[in-house]
């Protein structure tokens, strides 16, 4: 049979998360409508930037699910400082392969989105040089994406789920809903892209210092 405290404990985590997860499709979709006003080159370059942006982002977001599991683990074992270690293990590794991937891609980028559009696409220049354009606006601060992450892991990981999700709907979601509804209409893709590195710098700032004084009150409460 289902144990009742254990499934209701699985809803307090499970379900912050999810939500955490499903919103980000609506500021997705916010930054689609403002790149939709360009010509259609400019279209085809944010479709072919995406699947690159995707082996980025699972790569990177992996880091958060081996956050959470380490973390939870030593946390209930009670032995803060491995789940300290944990997290900052984490965080060098996302970071030097989140810089060398977002290298690679701007490094090969152009090689490898070519293999999305066809050669006889009279518009082939243009696509690749917007999709050079989105890398290169994203591709130095992605490490930094992959550290929010880990910073919300380590915060479920120590059993907090509601105050993770709420900061990373509003410092991810609702900051780029803002920037494209404040600053729209844009003049460049770049502009439009800006909102990413902003948006993960902001809401990895203050998940990091919630971290910070969550792992305080954890290594002071186990000295009572």
């Amino acid at each position: 049979r289902i144990d009742k405290a254990t499934f209701l404990q699985m809803l307090r985590f499970g379900i912050p998360a999810g939500i955490q997860n499903s919103l980000f499709s609506i500021s997705n979709a916010f930054i689609t409508a403002a790149v939709n006003v360009f010509p259609p080159a400019t279209v085809t370059a944010k479709t072919v930037a995406g699947n690159i942006d995707g082996f980025l982002y699972v790569t990177l977001n992996s880091f958060m699910h081996a956050t959470t599991t380490f973390v939870a683990q030593n946390y209930g074992a009670k032995k803060l400082e491995r789940a300290k270690k944990s997290i900052l293990t984490a965080v060098l590794q996302a970071s030097v392969i989140g810089i060398t991937l977002g290298g690679l891609a701007i490094l090969i980028g152009r090689e490898v989105s070519s293999i999305f559009i066809s050669p006889d696409d009279p518009s082939r220049e243009i696509i690749l040089d917007n999709v050079m354009i989105i890398l290169r606006r994203c591709g130095f601060f992605y490490f930094i994406c992959g550290v929010m992450e880990i910073f919300s892991g380590g915060l479920h990981g120590l059993g907090i789920s509601i105050s993770p999700m709420i900061v990373t709907v509003g410092g991810v979601c609702g900051l780029r809903i803002l920037w494209i509804t404040l600053l729209a209409p844009f003049e460049s893709i770049a502009q439009v892209y800006l909102c990413y590195p902003v948006s993960w710098t902001t809401t990895g700032i203050i998940l990091g210092t919630m971290l910070f004084f969550a792992y305080r009150r954890e290594k002071r409460n186990q000295h009572f």
